[in-house]
């Protein structure tokens, strides 16, 4: 039938613009909570260490460079809220691809060693490690060892490590709740 035709294209069309709208737009307040698209801001590509960061003064979006940018650039900004950007990799990447739908691939995530997420050294309690986060489990890497003293945790202490702030992230999340 014609007209269902016509309806479900219709309804295709709705679906896919909302799609773009709800990929696109940017919180506007938190209560109640708004969101709004700005044409040229839509076309700003993401990144977890953005050289542009954005923000309203009434109902106009202004964007603000965090850096000197050079000419031919690619402007950025962050899709996360600044304290996400804090972090680990595992945890913005996990919200980039809820929200909008994208495996973050930025200089920041595409890193070995997750340099956002040092932890305290445990020989000398000054410097700090990294571990290598790429895979299934935090491993220890030697281009993460401390800078200070040199120490490099084994497996178990990264494993500790990971655990702790895996659970520091959860009671942040619990507490955001």
């Amino acid at each position: 039938d014609a007209s269902n035709d016509h309806k479900n294209a219709v309804a295709l069309k709705l679906e896919r613009l909302l799609a773009v709208w709800l990929l696109n737009c940017f919180e506007h307040s938190e209560e109640p909570v708004g969101f709004s698209t700005f044409f040229l801001p839509a076309f700003v590509s993401h990144d977890c260490r953005p050289n542009c960061m954005w923000h309203y003064e009434g109902d106009h979006f202004v964007m603000r460079a965090r850096q000197p940018i050079d000419s031919g650039s690619e402007i950025t900004v962050s899709y996360l809220a600044e304290e996400a950007l804090l972090e680990s990799t595992v945890s913005r990447r996990s919200q980039l691809e809820a929200t909008k739908h994208f495996l973050c691939n930025c200089a920041l995530c595409s890193e070995r060693l997750d340099k956002v997420r040092g932890f305290v050294c445990l020989s000398c309690r000054e410097g700090e490690v990294l571990l290598d986060l790429t895979g299934p489990h935090a491993v220890p890497a030697n281009a993460g060892a401390c800078q200070r003293c040199g120490f490099l945790p084994d497996q178990c202490q990264a494993k500790e490590l990971a655990d702790q702030e895996s659970r520091v992230e959860d009671l942040v999340h619990e507490w955001e709740i």
